[in-house]
This record gives C-alpha cells, structure tokens and sequence, in this order.
C-alpha cells in the first residue's frame, strides 16, 4: 500500500485546511491501538482516527462510528483530561516522514497555557501514538509503551524525552538540483556520511530513490521510473544519459508539487472498480493490472482503501483470540469425557464384587480365616463353573464378604455420579461445539461482542471492566421465502434462546440440524399453513447455519415451537424438543443469498 510520506503530506495539507482552528470536543479510544478525536471547526464537526494498529496504521478523517468500550482505557482518560476544550493550532510532518505532529494549545492543572503534542508515527508494526509536553519534549503516555527491554535504540514511555526515529534521508523540498544520480552524493553524504558514490552506483534506480529520499515508497519509486520510461531494476552505475534528465525531470514536477502542496491523491482501481493502491504521484503509466479513479481527497482514498480492512482484520484478530480460548477449554472437556469413560468402566465392576461377596457367603460354612481364596460354584453363570475368589488372610470368611459388599456399594454410587458428570461432559461439548461455530461464522463485531459477553457471563473469560457489560443490540438474520414466509436465524446462542423461547409463537415452525451444532431457525407461521418448499429452504438455512454447511443430504429435524424447551440449568441456546420430523437437504449458496434480507 502507497500509503507513504508523500500521501502524507498531501493529506496533512488537507487536515491542516479543515481542522486548524478547531477545538477538542470528544476523545474516543475504541481500540487499544487506536483514538478517535471529535473536532469542531468552522461550525462544523470531524472525527480524527489515529491508528496504531501493527498490521493497518493509518490517519485519517472518518464518517464511521465504531463502538466504544463501557471503561474507556487509560490513555483515553487521560487524553480527555488534557486535551478536551484544547485548540488546534498547528499540525506539522517531520519532513516526509510518516510523522504527524497534532500540536494542541491547552491548560494546565494550575490555569496555565501550555502546548501538548499528540505524535502519530505511521511505521509498521511500530506504529504508535505519543502524548508530550512541547517545551520539555517530556513524553506523558502513549498507546504503546516501549521500554529498554523491547527496544535499545529508542524508548517510550512516561517521564522519557521524546527523540525522533532516527532517520538520515534527505527531504525532496529542500535538495537543490541535481536531485538524481551519484552527482547528488555530496547532499547525501552529509546526512548519511556511511553512504558513498560508488554505493550509490551499485544499486538499481528504484532502490537509489528508496534509499536516499524521505518517504518514498517502493511503490512510488517504480511509479517515478515508469513515469520517467526507466526500468526501476537498471543500475544506476549503467543509466544513460537520457533516462537521467527524464528521472531528473519528474523529480522536479515532484518537489513543485510537494512545495506547493498541490499533490493530487488518487485511488487505482482494477477493472471491477474495487481499490487495489492509492497514490499521490503527479502523474502515471500504470500496468494493465489498474486504471485511476477521479481526483479524491486524501482521507476518502485511505478510507476507502484500509476501513473495511481494517475493520475485517480486527474481527478475524478477536475472533482468532475466541476462538483459541474456546477450543482449548473444548480440548479439556473432551480429556475429561475421555478419562470419566475409563473411570465408568472400571466402576462397571461393581457386580463382580457383589457377586463374590454373595458366592463366599453362600460357602461360609466351609471356609476359614487364613484361607487366601475361596474354590467355589459360580451359580451366577449358566453351568455354574468353578471359579476362585481372592481373599484376605487377615480377615474371617464373612469380613471378606462384608468387604466385597463395600466395595460394590462404593463402585456403584460412583458409577452413578459418573454418568453425571458424563452427561455434564457431553452437554459442555455440544455448548463449546456450538459457540465455536458461531465465531467461524460471525461478520460482524457486535456478534463476536455478544459471543464474549455470553463466554464471560458462563465464566469462560473475565468481564471487562468494574461495570456490568452492556450487551450489544443485534437482531437474527433475516430470510424470506419464495412463498412469503417470514425466516429468522439466531446468531449466537443468546440470541438462539431469544428467538426460539421469547420471540417465537407456538405455532411458528422451529428447525435445527440433528446431533450437529448450528443455529435455531424459525418460520413465523402467523398460524399459515407452509408448503413443502418453505420447510425445505428453512431446512436449507438451518444446514448452511450449522457445522455441516459444506456437507450433502444434512438431517434437520423439525417441530411446532410448543414442543421446543429448555432444561433447567441448561447452557444458553440449548434446548430439548419432541414430535418432530426430518428434512435432508443439502447447503447451496446461492438460494441462501436469494432469500437473505437486508438487516
């Protein structure tokens, strides 16, 4: 992604246009790694995302409305205290780096007015977002804190001074001409004196460019030797004459714009329309692979390019965290199940002790103490065969018997609360099978939110916070069938119970894949009689729901809601049912997208 220092810059211009002036009125962080700043300007009000993600960092202004946290963060707070009511007076970029300084005029606790600069450096997974103080340059927080021990280079933290990356590349705008080849060295030398003629020499175009200006990126560079009919992988020691007053020459169009600030972003688009880059090059010989869109503003280019991303890479990162917590807790239980099944069948041997208490009692009168075994008539078994019962040389006949007898009564009160725990066991599986489910096929994050909401309250995973967590709003996904029926499918098992135990008539049809985890799906009937076809696609929908999406002739069995109930104690979304019947079908995509409503 062309997000580089000299998108950077264009949208900096942009911010600085719409935003200087203005005052902090709300401070969001809905993210760890991520804030939020409501700005009024000019009457009117702009929200400022500053994203330190690792995978997708970026700033911008943003029309969305993430959900916020019930407990803001700690650097939230302490931004709200700081920084709400502060003006805008000022946003700079470090020469063309990613680096955007925010500087903010504001007061302190004693009513004086001070300056704090809110820090945005854009660097990959060292993304971060840095609160200090402009006259000491003192760090106060930020979202990331990096001490000796992540890093020997550079640290950040409370009470540190804030120190720039370190750098050593040269700013386009202030290189005088020549601004490309080794006859550029002396300029580059003086900032990266390591850097010598011949090096320079060495390299390709691409990698001379990449490697002496500040916030080119590769993208960019391959662009600027396109644009200039230069092969970017040429060596610089071998560049005729020609090819350098061309690359000479769109440099110089470069730093024109950059010191005008005139750069005009743009998307590239492949054929479908969808965005493949963005760019802020002056102008373009792109590969078949992309055309141009219209000129946009910066802030829609990066929207449009990284906040469905964004958001889908964090609800696979949270989905990839649940779905881990939840698979090892299933890992245990299944152990569990496994090991009570070897405890039931040791207990099974609770007949064999009663029936040797019995055989030696029925023998008593000719066996004494001392006697290791007892040779006796098996009248138990068809024939009554011979066997031999151990005993005990310490005790009489009949405390050998009275010992057998404990025996059976302790193997048998265990077999007892072993099939308890067993049927326990399997109805933890089936929950944890289930909730796995719902997260493999969540879209979007206030399904996952409900889903940890619903871990936390079963005591899988800590509540956030001291409050009581609010649970998302979030309705079933709605379907509607070719004859006209109503279909509703629960997302997550809170919902599950919604639908089926409070929503539902008596009357509406209920419908859940057999023996295999998936969603409760309901027909609302309004007391209609529904045609085969509606029980078959609401069979469908409860198949393409469930962990057999992608299996053929799927079981989904089917009754009248008033035949549908919840065990006392039972974990939420499970139920029992009875009187019902069976439909196989099997999953197609394509009639589940023809049904589907807009939520």
């Amino acid at each position: 992604m062309a997000y580089d220092g000299i998108f950077m810059a264009a949208l900096a211009a942009e911010l600085r246009e719409k935003l200087i002036g203005g005052r902090v009125d709300k401070i969001y962080q809905p993210e760890k790694d991520t804030l939020i700043l409501g700005i009024r300007s000019d009457r009117n009000n702009h929200r400022l995302k500053l994203s330190a993600s690792s995978s997708l960092p970026y700033v911008s202004l943003t029309q969305a409305k993430p959900e916020n946290p019930m407990q803001p963060p700690m650097f939230c707070m302490l931004l709200r205290k700081h920084l709400t009511g502060a003006r805008l007076t000022e946003i700079r970029q470090r020469g063309l780096e990613r680096i955007l300084d925010f500087v903010f005029d504001t007061f302190d606790e004693l009513g004086n007015r001070v300056e704090r600069v809110l820090c945005a450096e854009i660097m990959g997974r060292h993304s971060n977002v840095i609160f200090y103080q402009a006259d000491t340059q003192v760090v106060v927080d930020s979202v990331k804190r990096i001490s000796s021990a992540i890093s020997r280079v550079r640290q950040i933290y409370p009470g540190v001074v804030y120190q720039l990356p370190p750098g050593g590349k040269l700013d386009l705008r202030d290189v005088a001409p020549p601004l490309f080849g080794p006859s550029a060295a002396s300029d580059i030398e003086a900032n990266a004196p390591a850097i010598n003629e011949l090096s320079l020499s060495s390299k390709s175009v691409q990698k001379w460019l990449l490697t002496t200006y500040q916030g080119f990126s590769p993208a960019l560079c391959q662009q600027l030797c396109l644009e200039a009919g230069v092969d970017p992988d040429q060596l610089l020691s071998g560049l005729g004459e020609g090819p350098r007053e061309s690359l000479e020459s769109v440099l110089k169009k470069m730093k024109h714009q950059l010191v005008s600030e005139a750069l005009e972003t743009r998307l590239i688009l492949d054929d479908a329309g969808k965005p493949l880059d963005m760019t802020a090059a002056p102008s373009l010989r792109l590969e078949a692979s992309g055309r141009l869109s219209e000129v946009l503003e910066p802030s829609r280019c990066v929207n449009q390019m990284f906040e469905d991303r964004d958001l889908q890479d964090r609800l696979e990162q949270k989905a990839a965290s649940m779905k881990k917590l939840v698979e090892n807790r299933l890992e245990r239980v299944i152990n569990k199940k496994s090991h009570l099944e070897v405890d039931l069948k040791h207990a099974e041997d609770a007949e064999t002790q009663r029936q040797m208490g019995e055989l030696i009692m029925a023998n008593v009168y000719r066996l004494s103490k001392g006697d290791h075994e007892a040779v006796v008539e098996n009248f138990f078994e068809e024939g009554a065969p011979e066997i031999r019962v151990p005993m005990d040389v310490r005790l009489t006949p009949v405390e050998n018997a009275q010992r057998c007898f404990r025996k059976y009564t302790k193997l048998k009160n265990g077999q007892t609360e072993i099939l308890i725990q067993l049927t326990q066991t399997q109805a933890e599986i089936d929950y944890l099978e289930s909730v796995l489910l719902q997260i493999e096929q969540s879209t979007e994050a206030s399904n996952l939110e409900a889903i940890r909401l619903e871990l936390a309250e079963e005591g899988y995973m800590k509540s956030r916070g001291r409050k009581k967590d609010k649970r998302p709003k979030s309705a079933p996904l709605q379907y509607l069938s070719t004859d006209g029926f109503e279909i509703l499918v629960g997302r997550n098992n809170v919902q599950n119970d919604e639908l089926t135990l409070k929503t539902a008539s008596n009357k509406d049809l209920w419908f859940h894949t057999k023996s295999v985890p998936g969603s409760h799906v309901v027909i609302r009937t309004h007391g209609k009689t529904t045609n085969e076809e509606t029980l078959y696609e609401a069979a469908m929908l409860a198949a393409w729901h469930s962990k057999a999406r992608l299996s053929g002739q799927v079981p989904v069995d089917y009754t009248e809601i008033r035949h549908v109930s919840k065990p006392s104690g039972a974990k939420p979304g499970m139920v029992i049912y009875v009187q019902y019947k069976t439909i196989y079908v099997t999953p197609d995509e394509a009639v589940v997208k023809r049904l589907q409503l807009p939520n």
